[in-house]
């Protein structure tokens, strides 16, 4: 298990205590949640904690061509 701490795991732990004090209402805890956001952009080499962020920085895929019907 690697011994350095997780940058990001604060912010987890901010946003679950945020959660729970608000009743499960993710509105009420939109600033934790982009503070985790940030946090995930700059250290996802070294947090384990960011699995659920790696849409953030996920390359973007190109848009399909529509079918159309004929």
């Amino acid at each position: 298990m690697n011994k350095e701490k997780d940058p990001c795991k604060p912010y987890a732990c901010k946003i679950q205590a945020c959660l729970k004090s608000n009743r499960y209402q993710e509105p009420d805890c939109q600033y934790a949640i982009e503070d985790m956001k940030n946090c995930c952009l700059k250290w996802r080499e070294k947090s384990y904690v960011c699995g659920g962020f790696a849409y953030l920085y996920a390359q973007p895929q190109q848009e399909q061509p529509k079918v159309t019907k004929q």
